[in-house]
């Protein structure tokens, strides 16, 4: 089998979801408060991007980050990807940027500035969840001009033992709530990299 076919598998699904809410509005609109991209990111680990609810027709496949963190507030980001059976490699800048975005608690929320090779701010990002080990987040990406999306991401150990139940339950929820928010069908991509990993034995795809 090919390195294209076994590193992408798709899932594509129409996700509704019809469960008991496990978080409040709140934590579902503004993000967890314990939330904290630093801790996130900061690790030799790659980070997958297990789903994806980006509604381009071009969403990267199988995503893979790879972080490097110097000082408190600026990191290196390599993003590995497949896009129109392309892969592609970029690299970025990025700086974190800590604001009040809860008008009730009023936490600090960390928002990742994630710029290319120049300087030019592409996208943010905010981690709206993190699991208690800080291998599996919920991320909500904000491209610029057009609408966001939500993700689920994970660290390769987190991958290889199981994710998070919160944080896999955070993420349909988030997905769901947006659905009834903005009264919208979602439409979300997985990346079967768990099942790549047990029945092809592959060590690093990308």
């Amino acid at each position: 089998m090919s390195e294209l076919w076994s590193c992408v598998l798709l899932l594509f699904a129409g996700l509704v979801v019809r469960v008991n809410t496990l978080f409040s509005n709140d934590e579902l609109f503004y993000g967890h408060k314990d939330a904290d991209a630093k801790t996130f990111v900061n690790t030799t680990d790659v980070i997958w991007t297990v789903g994806t609810s980006d509604p381009s027709d071009q969403t990267p496949v199988c995503q893979v980050d790879k972080w490097q963190c110097n000082g408190p507030s600026h990191c290196q980001l390599t993003r590995s990807s497949y896009i129109d059976r392309r892969k592609v490699q970029q690299g970025f800048k990025v700086t974190f940027r800590a604001s009040f975005t809860h008008r009730l608690n009023g936490w600090l929320q960390d928002i990742l500035e994630i710029r290319n090779e120049t300087g030019k701010l592409l996208r943010r990002e905010t981690v709206m969840f993190l699991s208690r080990d800080s291998r599996c987040g919920v991320v909500y990406v904000y491209p610029g001009v057009q609408g966001g999306w939500v993700e689920l991401r994970a660290r390769n150990s987190a991958i290889k033992e199981g994710l998070d139940f919160n944080c896999t339950r955070y993420f349909l929820e988030l997905i769901g709530d947006q659905a009834r928010r903005y009264d919208k069908k979602i439409t979300v991509s997985l990346c079967i990299y768990l099942v790549v990993k047990i029945f092809y034995q592959i060590s690093d795809c990308l």
